[in-house]
């Protein structure tokens, strides 16, 4: 082969590989893309997204938003079109051997029911107009434009990402006269996944279906993801409530297993209950609707905001309204709904449609003077009109709520001035509340009623007023409330002390094996055993039951030996020793003793009067330690004066004792006397009933004063 002919064979072959390089550049692709790279972070784009930890089904409700706009698009593209289009949305359940053992401990009230089974998967299928072109660049792109004026801010479909593991689309659309099949899975590696887009022959109509597989168990099982079918249809329903009241949503049904619910029957129940109404605030006009929700599983009035045409957040109205119980109209229970829109609220709900970019409150005003109107501001408008639309039902509750108070204070009179001066008390318990729950309100706003008496006491006193004539009114009006509370509070006093009678007479009573207390359990009663004035308040005494003297003393002693309370070598443990006054030079004016014997007790190991005489002698002439700081009281035999109280039933042995010691009989029979001149002391011997007898004669016109039932 010459040079010439191997120069032209090569020069033949490179003519050759430009000529096909050529072709390959000028030749229009015909395979279809299989995957598109992410054009944004989507890993870090999920996990910038609020977790919606009080709505779980977020991700499903905006799947069906999508689809109600897929829907309304394809109606605009065909002005003429009566159609008004179809959602489904299938539940698709776990039907394994380990769903079932999960689904029985989850609720074993679904054993017979499907209910049992965990949701794994949720499909929702639109008769919208597809995933054209112009939809399908959109779906790729973070923020797109494509729906704004619809209150989309093209991030939603992403919390799909957020609640479900796998997402796989299916859309048959038309395009240019011609009929598409388009498939991809979504998701976030790739991004779009197995994607084909192929020219379909046969005339089928639009329908898009979004299949959201695999529920992740952190979502699935939280208490706001539902199981209960008809919860969850009922739920949709609430969530695209203002379509439903707009009139511009396609027929929507929820499917699981054999089951359908359509939404639209749901409606029907409720659209004749809906009455429409309107507030403005500071220019802004919303758009309200008062719905009265009969037969329904809420158990909560609430206010709803919305935004473009979907629920956004809500708030429990029952603090504001004074109840959570269901109002009653016509036989009839029901719950109350508002729902609130607007485009105040449409501007400015955040992109994840869960939240709104203004103050929660009108304290915390935004820099931003648009914005400048708050949600609390928002309420507090609506809340007027609610009350205006449910004033009848208001009143009502109110005056059943009145009706309880005023049986509650018959039996507990120490609680009358908060009846009069709180009225807010009304709102702060149900009608079926239990008595507990009432007296917790009550003196909850007692001592706020007590506090603010205070305070206007206080804020008095600060004035300065030119004449006493120029605030005698709230003078007049103050004392008047301080009076009040103060008696209350002498009745509280005084209801605390008869439910002590009331004690002391029940432990009195034969007890279930036919033997009667014994007289440890009224020492108790009257001051705790092994115990002194040093540890225990004067509330923790009542020592009031035998002489109102003893009440004031200056200290006490309660089952202690003599010698460790004083300069006595004595061992005597008497029940009780009361030192009630003393002088300048610390010397006792008068000492008080009290021996309790058991109740019903025939046979006498010791005289009471002789116990009694006893301790007095061992005392006598001694200093007896007054108190932890380390001060004492001197005992003079020639000038303290000794009250003794023996407590017991007076017996035939005890009678004869006291005959023998020249002890009177007192007039009623309430007991025996004595003077003893060698021990300076007065002595009582009291039976156990004539002391709670006595205790109620002396209490009598007290608690016939203050209206309390003796």
């Amino acid at each position: 082969m010459t040079v010439g002919e191997v120069f032209k064979g090569i020069q033949n072959f490179t003519y050759k590989c430009i000529n096909r390089i050529k072709l390959l550049i000028l030749q229009p692709m015909k395979e279809t893309i299989d995957t598109f790279d992410p054009i944004i972070n989507l890993e870090g784009k999920i996990q910038e997204l609020d977790d919606f930890k009080s709505e779980r089904l977020t991700p499903v409700f905006e799947a069906i938003v999508n689809s109600i706009e897929a829907i309304d698009e394809k109606k605009n593209t065909n002005k003429k079109s009566t159609d008004k289009g179809e959602i489904k949305i299938k539940i698709i359940r776990d039907l394994t051997i380990d769903a079932q053992i999960e689904g029985f401990g989850e609720n074993k009230t679904h054993k017979k029911s499907k209910e049992w089974a965990p949701i794994k998967e949720f499909h929702i299928e639109d008769t919208g107009i597809g995933f054209t072109s112009k939809n399908f660049n959109s779906f790729r792109t973070e923020y797109s434009p494509h729906k704004r004026d619809k209150g989309g801010k093209g991030i939603g479909r992403f919390s799909w990402l957020k609640a479900f593991k796998k997402i796989e689309i299916e859309s048959v659309y038309t395009e240019k006269k011609k009929n598409f099949l388009r498939r991809f899975n979504f998701g976030i590696n790739p991004f779009i996944g197995k994607h084909t887009n192929k020219e379909i022959a046969d005339k089928v109509s639009e329908k898009t279906v979004i299949r959201l597989i695999g529920f992740e168990e952190r979502y699935r099982k939280e208490k706001s993801a539902f199981k209960k079918t008809d919860t969850i249809a009922q739920r949709i329903l609430e969530h695209c409530l203002v379509y439903y009241i707009g009139n511009s949503v396609p027929s929507i049904i929820v499917e699981d297993g054999k089951e359908k619910i359509y939404l639209d029957s749901l409606y029907d129940q409720i659209k004749d209950y809906i009455t429409p109404d309107e507030v403005e605030l500071s220019g802004n006009k919303f758009t309200i609707s008062h719905i009265k929700l009969y037969d329904t599983r809420e158990k909560e009035h609430k206010i709803v905001f919305c935004a473009k045409n979907c629920d956004v957040i809500s708030d429990d109205l029952s603090k504001f309204l004074g109840t959570s119980s269901q109002f009653d109209e016509n036989d009839k229970k029901f719950v109350y709904a508002v729902y609130v829109s607007g485009q105040y609220l449409d501007k400015y709900v955040d992109s994840n449609r869960t939240d709104f970019n203004i103050p929660k409150t009108s304290v915390n005003r935004s820099l931003d003077s648009e914005r400048s109107l708050s949600i609390e501001s928002i309420r507090n408008a609506v809340l007027a009109k609610s009350k205006e639309f449910l004033a009848s039902n208001l009143e009502d509750l109110k005056e059943r709520k009145k009706e309880i108070v005023d049986n509650f204070v018959i039996s507990n009179p120490q609680l009358r001035a908060v009846q009069t001066y709180c009225p807010d008390v009304l709102n702060e318990f149900e009608i079926n509340a239990p008595e507990d729950r009432i007296r917790d309100v009550m003196y909850e706003f007692k001592g706020r009623a007590d506090l603010k008496i205070i305070k206007d006491s206080k804020d008095l006193l600060r004035t300065q007023p030119k004449s006493f004539e120029e605030i005698a009114p709230q003078c007049k009006e103050l004392e008047k409330r301080i009076h009040d509370f103060q008696k209350d509070d002498l009745i509280q006093y005084l209801v605390k002390r008869r439910k002590i009678i009331d004690l002391v007479d029940k432990k009195l009573q034969l007890l279930e094996d036919g033997k009667f207390a014994y007289e440890v359990i009224i020492h108790d009663i009257l001051f705790p055993q092994y115990n002194s004035s040093d540890y225990i308040g004067y509330e923790d005494h009542n020592l009031w039951l035998i002489d109102e003297n003893l009440a004031y003393h200056q200290f006490a002693y309660s089952n202690k030996r003599i010698c460790d309370i004083s300069s006595s070598d004595s061992e005597k443990i008497p029940d009780i020793i009361v030192f009630d006054e003393k002088d300048d030079n610390d010397v006792a004016k008068s000492v008080s003793i009290i021996e309790l014997k058991r109740p019903m007790r025939d046979n006498l190991d010791q005289s009471p009067i002789e116990q009694i005489y006893a301790t007095i002698r061992d005392i006598q002439n001694k200093k007896i330690k007054g108190s932890i700081t380390g001060r004492t009281i001197e005992i003079d035999e020639n000038y303290t004066r000794f009250y003794a109280y023996a407590i017991c039933d007076i017996t035939k042995p005890v009678e004869d004792d006291l005959k023998g010691r020249d002890f009177w009989k007192l007039k009623g029979d309430l007991g025996y006397f004595g003077f003893n001149k060698a021990h300076n002391s007065y002595t009582q011997v009291l039976a156990y009933k004539q002391l709670i007898g006595s205790a109620k004669r002396k209490h009598k016109i007290f608690f016939m004063k203050l209206g309390i039932d003796i």
